[in-house]
């Protein structure tokens, strides 16, 4: 399901693209296509995927805002030698197109983007309680949860436990209708410490721990509490 999400968003984030060339370049005059729009789309992409990449690589490093503006002269540079390719134009109106183009760009990008949140999100891992399937650092796509939440899904979930609250990760390993014979302490739906017993799981409780059973504290929470299922691994800790 997540690589379906996945597919529809660079699918509609492209077409956005597409159009906003097109239309930058219809409005200073130039009589553009849309497959060659669709050219200029391709050119650009690649650029900014070599300076993400980059940026990543070169983490917290000063010198990624060197290379984003890099990025910004080489794509002019890229998008002035296209359209002089196709069209024969002035660099001002090059660079009026580009701009208008990256305006509606960035608008159509904020909405694709928006759109994009109520079903997919990333998620940073901060802990080991996932240790060794997930470790501190890694980031994780999420997607809303199903109506059915199975036996071994990874999700995150709102916690409360005394005063502490937020987001956190674990495994399913037990759904409503089970027993669960819990040998350590745990945390009960209500956030507090229980000791162990024998519980059975009312409707709409799920009994999550994280793999590293060493430091992971195993926890019973309502369905309401869980906020995505966890999809691929988008970018690992260094």
């Amino acid at each position: 399901m997540i690589l379906l999400y996945i597919v529809l968003f660079i699918l509609v984030a492209v077409i956005a693209m597409v159009f906003s060339y097109y239309v930058g370049l219809r409005a200073v005059g130039i009589k553009a296509s849309l497959s060659n729009a669709f050219k200029l789309t391709i050119v650009l992409l690649v650029l900014q995927a070599l300076a993400t990449l980059l940026s990543y690589l070169l983490g917290d490093n000063p010198i990624t805002v060197i290379v984003w503006l890099g990025w910004l002269v080489g794509a002019f540079i890229a998008w002035h030698k296209l359209l002089n390719r196709y069209y024969r134009v002035g660099i001002g109106k090059s660079l009026g197109a580009y701009i208008i183009a990256g305006i509606i760009a960035t608008i159509l990008s904020v909405v694709v983007a928006i759109g994009a949140i109520g079903f997919v999100q990333s998620f940073k891992i901060d802990g080991n309680v996932m240790n060794p399937t997930l470790r501190n650092g890694d980031t994780v796509l999420t997607y809303k949860k199903g109506k059915k939440l199975e036996v071994n899904k990874v999700v995150i979930y709102n916690y409360k436990m005394n005063e502490k609250s937020g987001k956190t990760i674990g495994r399913i390993l037990y759904t409503p209708g089970q027993t669960v014979s819990v040998k350590t302490n745990y945390v009960d739906v209500n956030g507090a410490f229980a000791q162990p017993s024998d519980y059975t799981l009312k409707d709409g409780e799920y009994y999550i721990v994280g793999d590293n059973k060493e430091i992971s504290i195993p926890r019973i929470i309502k369905a309401e509490s869980i906020v995505g299922v966890v999809g691929p691994t988008i970018i690992k800790a260094k």
